[in-house]
């Protein structure tokens, strides 16, 4: 049951170290690409007919509905809504107030 279509890209070599913490040169190396030059324009055009587009995949768009739902029904927001209506409930609007504004 899969909602996404996952494709099957090739990846290159899982390097020694994450890139960012590896010399240039070495990271050059490993990604098979030109330090000056960068990569031609028919390496180019083949790593993205290999790979695709450099972009990440997600949901798609996420409705402000959701995203507020989501953060409402977080268990540290109930608590302080709880907290908030029982200080107002007993008149102390300062810790209510301050409830509010968390």
């Amino acid at each position: 049951m899969g909602f996404f279509k996952k494709k099957n890209l090739p990846t290159f070599p899982v390097p020694p170290a994450p890139y960012h913490t590896l010399p240039v040169n070495q990271v050059s190396i490993h990604t098979k690409t030109d330090i000056d030059d960068g990569l031609t324009p028919q390496e180019a055009a083949q790593r993205l007919e290999l790979y695709g587009f450099n972009e990440l995949s997600g949901q798609g768009n996420v409705s402000v509905f959701a995203v507020l739902y989501r953060q409402i029904v977080n268990a540290l927001t109930l608590v302080l809504v709880i907290a908030m209506v029982i200080s107002f409930v007993f008149k102390d609007y300062v810790e209510g107030g301050s409830c509010l504004i968390i």
